[in-house]
């Protein structure tokens, strides 16, 4: 075949593959025909070459386009299933919202659960759009290669028309055909603008779900908001239930009037016959006396007549006969003996209750700012206060500037009605919920927890070892020991105690404040409590806390009906 017929049928190909009619060519110089058709042919092997990058890079294109449609399918599908798993969740907290104020805690935890897993699969998102992101990128580093790969073909490509003019006809082509390529180029661009684009899209629909998922943060809200009216219904009943167990306090308080005016009767008839015990006593010493002077001025008598020889009358030295006037003789002496013993007794006995009382000496008083206040204790970080509303407060000893405030757990305030300090912690009696509560005194996390062993608890006291309770219902007084989780070790009785307003372990003994005011003080042994003394601080005390040679009282004040504090020291004979 001729090279005319050949360039015929190689321009008719050209025209066929390009779409373009091409303009005549001149005829070829002899001696550039078969140049001209090496070179015609490694153009043409270059463009299918790049036609095939290209066609490569579009179908790569295509399945990242696909493999991102499918991950936003699953992350809509799985958005999806989040929601349900939302709506199972919110329904499950309506449900469980009938349920005690001691789940509130494990609900919260498992809502933290699910919000961590939630932005787990946010960050999981974020992540797949930053591996697209990349991905783009390295579409563009392709792009700018071709760009350079362009660049540099024109360049050869010039030098080529240099050195040739013949070649610049099919420079010429060339260049039509990189436009044409260009254009390529920028269609893949305007793909790529359109994909991006759709990148957009997506991140408007991430931001409606998380709308989505804020609008179900918000009924979450709206869920906690009808806990919270819940949970202040379940207050105002314990509120209805403090009225009531008011009500009951004010009955003991009655029976306590009642006892204790019974017992100041008894002390006023007691009162009574130890006048008249004394009244005998001062006769029957009286009577001694003029006994005792009348047999001195006898013997005198009898040893002045034995002097002067002088016989007396048988009268005045015969003994009486007769075994009825000597049994009478000598019952009278043994009664008179009976009686100075039993007054003797009596008297030694109020003379070492008196000596052993303890007698107060008011140092200096602060009024309180506190309403509830109903216990005091102490301990080497300063004074605990128990107040209704407050829960426990740590006062300073100097100035009573408030130190620290615990209050209750998981929503749940803490009703305290008695405190008792321990190294590190403190227990609290938790009138709400019939608890003893121990607080970590720093923190105030609750470290454990145990039930009352009676349905009216009052006071607490540690003794170092065990902690110890009080319940008016019963009367009893119960060790818990050193873990109260246990429950009760022991109980004991103290004969005349109904209610208590305070209690200490102080010096090895036991202090306890009852309703009407009276303080007892009593040693313990394994048979129970025995009285030692005692001291009446009067139906005005509230609470008291002996610290060495200071006892702190909590008082009403005379003007007003709150409370203060009082220091006075302790002083006995």
């Amino acid at each position: 075949m001729e090279n005319s017929e050949l360039d015929k049928r190689i321009a008719e190909v050209w025209k066929r593959v390009s779409g373009e009619d091409l303009p005549p060519a001149p005829p070829p110089m002899p001696e550039m025909r078969e140049s001209s058709v090496e070179t015609v042919r490694f153009l043409k092997d270059n463009y299918g070459k790049a036609q095939a990058e290209w066609e490569r890079l579009l179908s790569a294109k295509e399945l990242n386009v696909r493999d991102l449609s499918f991950q936003l399918e699953e992350t809509r599908a799985h958005l999806a299933e989040l929601k349900q798993h939302y709506t199972e969740a919110r329904e499950k907290l309506v449900t469980e919202q009938l349920n005690t104020a001691l789940n509130l805690e494990e609900t919260r935890k498992a809502l933290r659960g699910q919000k961590d897993s939630h932005q787990k699969e946010v960050r999981l998102l974020q992540e797949v759009l930053e591996r697209g992101r990349n991905e783009l990128r390295e579409l563009g580093a392709r792009v700018e290669a071709l760009t350079r790969e362009r660049d540099e073909y024109r360049r050869k490509y010039g030098e080529a028309n240099a050195g040739s003019a013949d070649l610049r006809d099919a420079a010429a082509a060339l260049e039509k055909r990189l436009a044409d390529a260009k254009a390529a180029v920028e269609s893949t661009l305007s793909e790529l603008l359109a994909e991006r684009k759709e990148r957009a899209e997506a991140g408007r629909r991430l931001k409606e779900l998380e709308r989505k998922n804020s609008e179900l943060a918000e009924e979450l809200s709206a869920a906690r908001a009808a806990w919270d009216a819940e949970r202040t219904q379940w207050k105002e009943l314990w509120e209805r239930e403090r009225s009531v167990w008011e009500t009951h306090r004010q009955e003991f308080a009655v029976w306590e009037e009642r006892l204790r005016s019974e017992r100041q009767s008894w002390l006023e008839k007691l009162r009574g016959e130890e006048e008249r015990g004394l009244g005998y006593a001062e006769g029957l010493s009286k009577v001694l006396k003029d006994s005792s002077e009348w047999s001195q001025k006898v013997t005198q008598v009898l040893q002045l007549y034995a002097l002067k020889g002088v016989e007396l009358p048988k009268v005045f030295v015969s003994t009486p006969s007769g075994p009825v006037e000597r049994t009478r003789g000598l019952r009278r002496a043994f009664l008179l003996a009976g009686a100075a013993l039993v007054l003797l007794a009596g008297t030694a006995f109020y003379i070492h209750d008196y000596r052993s009382r303890p007698r107060f000496e008011l140092l200096q008083s602060w009024p309180l700012d506190l309403k509830g206040v109903s216990y005091i204790a102490g301990s080497e970080e300063g004074l605990w206060l128990a107040d209704w509303e407050q829960g426990l407060v740590l006062k300073d000893r100097k100035d009573l500037a408030t130190l620290r405030r615990i209050d209750g757990s998981a929503g749940v305030p803490l009703r305290a009605a008695a405190a008792a300090p321990v190294s590190g912690s403190v227990w609290a009696l938790d009138l709400a919920q019939l608890r003893l509560v121990r607080k970590e005194t720093v923190s105030g996390r609750e470290l454990g927890g145990v039930r009352t062993p009676g349905p009216a608890p009052q006071g607490l006291a540690h003794d170092g070892h065990s902690l110890w309770s009080f319940d008016a219902a019963s009367g009893l007084f119960y060790r818990h020991g050193p873990d109260p989780a246990h429950g009760a070790l022991a109980s004991y009785e103290i004969k005349g105690i109904k209610t208590v307003k305070a209690m200490q372990w102080a010096g090895g003994k036991f202090w306890v404040l009852d309703g009407s005011g009276a303080l007892g003080i009593y040693d313990f042994t394994h048979g129970g409590f025995k009285r030692v003394s005692g001291a009446d601080l009067g139906p005005g005390a509230e609470g008291f806390w002996l610290d060495g040679k200071e006892f702190w009282t909590l008082e009403k004040a005379r003007d007003s009906s709150r409370l203060e504090l009082r220091k006075s020291a302790v002083r006995s004979l």
